[in-house]
This record gives structure tokens, C-alpha cells and sequence, in this order.
């Protein structure tokens, strides 16, 4: 599983080896605290703040591609795109 980082201020990056991104983070400085998240955390974040962002945009702020976000939603059955194109809207189940 992929784990997402990001340091107070930065954006989101992955790494698959959590040692090294534990080992290049500056100790005892309290801005450089490291926050773990799921990519489905991080959609499911970002749905929630607009949710008319398209794929591409989730893509491009993640820093994955497309087809994984998509691979993602159609996992994630509690969120279901309602409506068609640019009038259409996420929704997610609670």
C-alpha cells in the first residue's frame, strides 16, 4: 500500500520506503511533522473541499495519474459522481 506524506506547508508526495522519508525529515522542528494519509483519504479530502474537481485536477495534486484516481473511485463505493460533464457534482455517502 502506498502511503501519502506532507510536510506542514508542502504538498502531498508518496514513497513506498516510509524509512526514508522518516530519515530526511528535520527532528525537532515543529513544522516538519509528518502526516500519513491513504490516497483514498486524500480524494476523499479533496472531494470534500470542491466537489466539482475533476480526475485530472486529483491527479495533478496528488501527483498520481489519472487512471489511478480512477481506479481509486470505482473502489471507493461510498463516492458516486451525479450528474454528467461540467454539470455534474461528487457526492459522497456517509
Amino acid at each position: 500500500m502506498l502511503k501519502f506524506y506532507r510536510h506542514c506547508g508542502e504538498g502531498w508526495g508518496w514513497s513506498g520506503e516510509k524509512d526514508y522519508v522518516r530519515d530526511n525529515v528535520p527532528h525537532g522542528d515543529p513544522h516538519s511533522v509528518l502526516h500519513e494519509k491513504t490516497l483514498e483519504e486524500i480524494i476523499e479530502e479533496l472531494i470534500r473541499a470542491d466537489n466539482k474537481v475533476t480526475r485530472a485536477q486529483m491527479a495533478e495534486k496528488i501527483g498520481v495519474s489519472v487512471k489511478t484516481i480512477a481506479r481509486k473511485l470505482k473502489e471507493m463505493k461510498h463516492i458516486a459522481f451525479v450528474g454528467s460533464g461540467n454539470n455534474g457534482h461528487w457526492e459522497i455517502k456517509e
